[in-house]
C-alpha cells in the first residue's frame, strides 16, 4: 500500500513539473526622481548620475613639465625600459609569507622522498653526504620554480624616470576618475587636506588638484625614494608655477608618521605590493585609516593579485571599524558583505579607464588600463538604496541588454533588461551605461503566476 502511494505521489510530481511552470523574473525600476527627469528631458540618458568619466585627457601643463625632466636623459632611450618596468609592475604578486614558504618546502621534500625509494643503510658516510647535497639542490631548484621571488623596487633617478614615462599617465587617469566619482556622488563633501602614501612622481597630487583645485589647502606626500620626491616636486613646481597650486602647503616625507593629525582624503595607490609581509601591510593600513577623516582610497592593478590584496584590505578595515568609528564601502561595492566575486569566481573585480597616454614622442594616443580600487568612508551607509554597479562589459543583444551587476544584497546578478518587461526608461539607462557605471535602479524578484500547459493529444 505504501509503495503504491509513493508511486502515485512521484507520478503526480512528474505531471506537475511537466505541465506547470513557476517563473521568477527580475523587476527593474528606475529611481522615481531620476525617472521623471529623464522622461521630461531634464536629464540626458547618457549623463544619468550613475555614469562615470568616459575619457581622461592628460593635462597639458603636466606634460610640458615632464619634458623638462628629460633634459639630461633622452626620452627615446628610456621608452623601451619604461615599458618593461610597467609590465613587471602589472605582473607582481604579494611577497610569500614565511609559513607559505615552509609549507611549500615541506610538500616538496615529501614528494621528493616518496618518489625515491633509496636504501641508505648500505651507503657510506661520504655517499650519504653527497646524497643529501643532491637532494638539497633539487629542493632549492624546485623552490625557485614554485615560490614567487619578491623583491622591493629601488627607485633611483633612472628608474624614477622609467616609472614617470611608463606609468604616470595611466595612474593619473585612474585617480582622476576615482576622485571625480567621489565628487559627483558626495556633493556635500569638499576636501581641504590630502595625504598620499607611496606618492611616487605625484600623480595623486595632480589628480586631486585638478578635481578640487579651489578647495585644497594642504598636501602631504610620503615616498621613501628621495629621487622620486625630487622629481615630483620639480614637476609640480614647473606645472603650476605656484599660482594654481599652494606650493607653500606642499610637504614631502620619506616615512609614514604616527597618526597625529587627520586628512580629508588619504590615498594609497599602487603601494601595497611594496610591503614585505601581510603584517606590515595591515599595520600600514591601520595607520592610514587612523589618519583618515573622511575617505580612504586604495588602488592596485586590475590583476588577480591586485584584487586579492585589496580585498584583504577591505575586509580588514571594515572588521576593524566595528570596534572603532563605523565605516562603509563608498565605491565600488554597494554593500559591506564579503565580496561575491572573491568568493564565487576566479576572475578579479576590476574596471577600465581610457586615457591619453603620456607618450611625448607621439601625440593624442588613447590607451586603456585595468585597475581595482576600494573607497572607504567614515560613518554609516546612507538609508537610501545603493544602486547596483555593472562589474563586467555589458552584452548588447537584439532588443535587450545583459547586465552583470553587483547588488546591494551582496550578490552578483545577471539581469536581462528589455523595454517590453521593464519599460523604455530602464532599457535606455542600461543601454547608455557601461562597465563600471552604476544603474539608478532597484532590482527585486518578481514572481510570475504559474501557468498550466494543456496536455496535447
Amino acid at each position: 500500500m505504501m509503495n503504491h502511494n509513493k508511486r502515485t505521489f512521484l507520478r503526480t510530481c512528474s505531471i506537475l513539473k511537466r505541465y506547470c511552470s513557476v517563473k521568477i523574473r527580475k523587476n527593474v525600476e528606475v529611481e522615481q526622481s531620476i525617472k521623471e527627469k529623464l522622461e521630461n528631458d531634464e536629464m540626458k540618458f547618457g549623463k544619468h548620475p550613475g555614469i562615470q568619466m568616459k575619457n581622461v585627457h592628460f593635462p597639458e601643463n603636466i606634460s610640458l613639465a615632464v619634458q623638462s625632466a628629460f633634459v639630461d636623459t633622452p626620452m627615446k632611450a628610456v621608452e623601451n625600459d619604461s615599458l618593461q618596468l610597467a609590465n613587471y609592475l602589472k605582473c607582481r604578486h604579494a611577497p610569500p609569507e614565511n609559513w607559505e614558504i615552509r609549507d611549500k618546502r615541506k610538500n616538496i621534500i615529501n614528494n621528493l622522498l616518496s618518489g625515491r625509494n633509496v636504501d641508505t643503510s648500505s651507503k657510506s658516510k661520504y655517499q650519504l653526504e653527497e646524497f643529501e647535497k643532491d637532494n638539497e639542490k633539487t629542493i632549492n631548484w624546485t623552490m625557485k620554480q614554485q615560490v614567487y621571488s619578491w623583491k622591493a623596487v629601488l627607485y633611483d633617478r633612472y628608474t624614477s624616470l622609467k616609472y614617470l614615462l611608463g606609468r604616470s599617465s595611466a595612474e593619473y587617469a585612474v585617480l582622476r576618475k576615482i576622485f571625480q566619482e567621489i565628487k559627483s556622488n558626495a556633493e556635500d563633501f569638499t576636501p581641504s587636506t590630502f595625504h598620499d602614501f607611496g606618492s611616487g612622481v605625484g600623480t595623486g597630487t595632480w589628480a586631486l588638484n585638478d578635481t578640487w583645485q579651489n578647495y585644497m589647502k594642504e598636501y602631504v606626500t610620503v615616498d621613501i625614494s628621495t629621487e622620486m620626491n625630487d622629481l615630483a616636486k620639480n614637476i609640480i613646481t614647473q606645472a603650476y608655477k605656484a599660482k594654481s597650486f599652494p606650493i607653500q602647503r606642499f610637504h614631502q616625507k620619506r616615512y609614514l608618521s604616527t597618526p597625529a593629525s587627520r586628512y580629508d582624503i588619504v590615498l594609497c595607490a599602487y603601494s601595497l605590493f611594496e610591503m614585505p609581509s601581510a603584517v606590515e601591510r595591515l599595520r600600514t593600513l591601520l595607520n592610514l585609516w587612523k589618519k583618515t577623516e573622511h575617505f580612504l582610497v586604495l588602488v592596485e592593478h586590475g590583476s588577480n593579485a591586485g584584487f586579492s590584496i585589496l580585498n584583504e584590505a577591505r575586509d580588514f578595515i571594515i572588521e576593524n571599524s566595528k570596534y572603532d568609528n563605523p565605516a562603509y564601502v563608498f565605491a565600488p561595492c554597494p554593500h559591506e558583505n564579503q565580496c561575491p566575486r572573491y568568493l564565487e569566481d576566479a576572475t578579479p573585480c576590476n574596471f577600465q579607464v581610457r586615457y591619453t597616454n603620456l607618450n611625448l614622442l607621439q601625440k593624442n594616443v588613447f590607451q586603456t588600463d585595468t585597475y581595482s580600487y576600494i573607497v572607504l568612508r567614515r560613518g554609516n551607509r546612507p538609508d537610501t538604496p545603493a544602486w547596483p554597479r555593472i562589474v563586467r562589459p555589458k552584452l548588447a543583444r537584439s532588443r535587450h541588454m545583459i547586465c552583470r551587476m553587483c547588488c546591494s544584497n551582496g550578490k552578483l546578478e545577471e539581469v536581462i533588461v528589455t523595454a517590453s518587461k521593464h519599460g523604455k526608461t530602464a532599457y535606455r539607462c542600461a543601454k547608455k551605461s557601461q562597465w563600471g557605471d552604476r544603474l539608478p535602479v532597484t532590482i527585486s524578484d518578481k514572481f510570475v503566476e504559474p501557468t498550466i500547459k494543456q496536455p496535447t493529444e
